[in-house]
């Protein structure tokens, strides 16, 4: 999650024009990004902690874009 943020606010200071954006106000690249972690166990599958991360991302885009979800596969 620390890298996450690290690189979401990093890609925000760049400033980055984004003239064609219908989403962001700021009209500069922002990124939303979705993490997922656990410890692995044998009965779930690489492509089940894929599917997280994708859920958390498109958390993160539903929540208004430019920022991390995260999530605990437990």
């Amino acid at each position: 999650v620390h890298i996450a943020e690290s690189l979401r606010q990093n890609v925000s200071a760049l400033e980055i024009p984004h003239l064609s954006s219908r989403v962001d106000n700021t009209r500069i690249v922002t990124v939303s990004i979705g993490v997922a972690t656990e410890i692995p166990v044998q009965n779930r599958s690489p492509e089940d902690l894929i599917h997280l991360a994708d859920e958390q991302l498109y958390a993160s885009k539903e929540s208004g874009r430019n920022r991390v979800s995260a999530r605990n596969y437990s």
